[in-house]
């Protein structure tokens, strides 16, 4: 059983849940290849939120339902939605100092160690069910599309990559200028921009150690560098000079 089913199964434990139901409920995820998550909501042992509510418990959290939470726009805004569909977290809610995110699985302490990184801000978590993450990663998707758009549209058009880097209502811009704001709150050292076959990595040097914070569509690189570029005073067409 993976930590992640031993934790679970831990916390319905320490909740009272029958033994026989959980010793059942391994068994029947080792034999049919399941998670123990799965099993214990899939054979009705126990109901989402009662399991999200043992978790949140375990690890001393709060545990909301998504009628209970309102989600500010502007903490969305604070990470990617890669990172968060990554990470299986998404901010709801910020303050100067500290930034709350929901999510299923409290336990992945190298995710909310890159949300930090990310965001330059204190990481709260509140536990809620893989439902409500579910429909909380669906409306962040429909309210992050604009580099999608801009990836979309360089795909099937000739855009003038210059026109992309320069003006300052282009989506690229505003993430470059959100990149660094970012990096800056956080303390980076380092900004690495690391070009794939199919996407951008974007990681931040934090205290000697790199954290991947962003990836990016391949199909809007040209136009990120070409930004990087236009800032650092180079020239946007030489492109054999590292």
């Amino acid at each position: 059983m993976d930590p992640a089913g031993m934790t679970v199964v831990a916390a319905l434990r320490a909740r009272g849940t029958d033994e026989a139901a959980l010793t059942q409920a391994i068994a029947t995820a080792e034999a049919g290849g399941r998670t123990v998550r799965t099993v214990l909501i899939d054979d009705q042992i126990v109901t989402e939120y009662e399991l999200a509510a043992a978790i949140a418990g375990f690890y001393g959290l709060d545990v909301a339902d998504l009628g209970s939470l309102t989600v500010d726009p502007a903490a969305m805004s604070l990470l990617t939605l890669p990172l968060a569909r990554r990470h299986q977290m998404v901010p709801i809610s910020t303050t100067p100092t500290t930034v709350t995110v929901a999510l299923a699985d409290p336990g992945n302490v190298i995710a909310l160690d890159d949300i930090r990184a990310a965001t330059g801000l204190t990481v709260r978590p509140v536990v809620v069910t893989d439902s409500d993450l579910m429909r909380l990663l669906d409306r962040y998707t429909r309210s992050s599309t604009d580099l999608g758009e801009a990836a979309a549209e360089m795909a099937d058009a000739d855009d003038d990559t210059e026109e992309l880097a320069t003006d300052d209502d282009a989506p690229v811009v505003r993430y470059v200028s959100s990149l660094l704001e970012r990096a800056i709150t956080a303390r980076g050292s380092d900004v690495h921009v690391e070009p794939g076959p199919n996407e951008v990595r974007v990681r931040l040097r934090i205290d000697g150690v790199l954290h991947e914070i962003d990836t990016v569509p391949r199909q809007i690189q040209s136009a990120l560098l070409s930004r990087l570029k236009i800032m650092s005073g180079l020239d946007i067409t030489e492109r054999r000079v590292p």
